[in-house]
């Protein structure tokens, strides 16, 4: 049993995939039970054969196979750990591998749920009934994301007049960017903002028409997600001609053109950069972080410094830089967003109320320390640090060719001039 215990070990930083770890996870404690009812097998000390994969889906083979002599030690081969794309052995068509992220179905209709629930009740009936897994309770599915929003519209919506279809306001939609969305709390805001865009832009082809569209929907004041009959005060001249609260079927084009065929990763990227753009740069994190200083109880001391909200501001951004956008080019891909751990860090900073705790870009302390020693050695004030200044570092302890050489590998910051 120790081979076996060492194996359970190795997958653990052996295999990437959740699904991928479990299946295997299962195949050994399906090898031991196997050996505990063959006691003539009991005394042998290798690691465990794979379970027979005789009519088994992907991993079906034969049962010659499975004891094949020609294995080492009388190991079965263990089949490829990634199931490749298109379809499987059995005919069916596999799914995404990036969809496996989610626990429930993502589609707007659920058209997977039904199908997943219907084969999970055909597997529990061909299960054998002296297992404990046929008599458990089967789980109950999730409402489809159709059912979910509904729900929220009627608990929250508000109806205009003469218009069949209810809204939410901004205040209101936080529902939907945490429970639906699963984007962090203080992501609401540019959310919305960025749903009306795309919504009131989708029709739109000239491309100078939405650059304007887009400027005015930057604006911090710009009068989106209020509820029309409270709104007082004349209205933008553009806005006249534009929907302002979103409806729920705004939410579902939505969902469907942005949501529904991405994983989490992706939706993040695809959120952060701007619509007519394939990266991430600098000023896209900006609308966050101001949200995030805005409703952060952890920040709360700042609201009265603005110098040093934009400090802090920055200096974050730059650390997210610094780590994520490992070429320095100033712009984050969407690949380096997927191997980057960004996105559990905004979720963890919006769940922390202290600070301080999120190591990971976000801790005031961190940016404080920063902060000092920076301004302790740009004696100038002019928040640029010359090679005369860092050679003031730590009482003069870097020599001239180390200070050199710090300035020549040192990348440019955000990839500009």
């Amino acid at each position: 049993m120790s081979a076996a215990i060492k194996m359970d070990e190795l997958l653990v930083t052996w295999l990437s995939s959740d699904a991928v770890y479990e299946n295997v996870l299962n195949m050994i404690e399906t090898s031991r039970s196997t050996a505990q009812n063959n006691p003539s097998k009991a005394g042998i000390s290798s690691p465990p054969s794979s379970p027979p994969r005789k009519g088994s889906g992907p991993l079906s083979g034969s049962d010659d196979d499975a004891t094949s002599d020609a294995s080492p030690r009388g190991v079965a081969t263990i089949p490829p750990f990634y199931r490749p794309a298109g379809a499987l052995s059995n005919g069916t068509k596999a799914k995404p591998i990036r969809k496996a992220a989610f626990d429930s179905d993502q589609t707007w209709d659920g058209i997977h749920t039904n199908k997943e629930l219907s084969a999970s009740t055909d597997s529990r009936s061909n299960a054998d009934v002296n297992t404990s897994v046929s008599n458990a309770a089967p789980a109950a599915p999730m409402n489809p994301i159709k059912v979910q929003v509904t729900d929220i519209f009627n608990e929250l919506g508000k109806a205009v007049e003469n218009e069949a279809s209810a809204f939410l306001t901004m205040d209101n939609f936080v529902k939907i960017t945490k429970e639906i969305c699963s984007f962090p709390t203080f992501f609401n805001g540019p959310l919305y903002k960025r749903i009306l865009f795309l919504w009131n832009t989708h029709v739109i082809k000239s491309q100078a028409q939405r650059l304007i569209i887009w400027n005015e929907f930057q604006k911090e004041d710009i009068k989106v997600g209020l509820d029309p009959d409270a709104e007082a005060g004349e209205k933008d001249e553009l806005l006249e001609h534009l929907d302002t609260v979103i409806t729920k079927e705004i939410f579902k084009w939505y969902w469907i053109e942005e949501m529904e065929d991405f994983d989490a990763s992706e939706r993040f990227f695809r959120l952060l950069k701007k619509p007519f753009e394939n990266y991430i740069g600098k000023d896209d994190f900006l609308p966050y972080m101001k949200e995030l200083l805005r409703d952060h109880p952890g920040l709360e001391f700042l609201s009265n410094h603005a110098e040093f909200q934009d400090k802090y501001a920055i200096t974050v951004v730059t650390r997210i830089f610094y780590s994520v956008n490992r070429c320095h080019s100033g712009r984050i891909t969407a690949r380096q967003i997927r191997r980057s751990d960004l996105l559990s860090a905004f979720h963890q900073v919006d769940e922390e109320e202290d600070i301080n705790k999120v190591t990971r870009y976000f801790s005031y302390e961190h940016f404080y320390v920063l902060y000092c020693r920076f301004w302790e050695l740009d004696h100038d004030r002019d928040y640029k640090i010359t090679r005369e200044d860092l050679m003031k570092y730590g009482d003069q302890c870097l020599s001239h060719m180390i200070v050199d050489r710090i300035f020549e590998a040192a990348p440019r910051p955000f990839g500009l001039p």
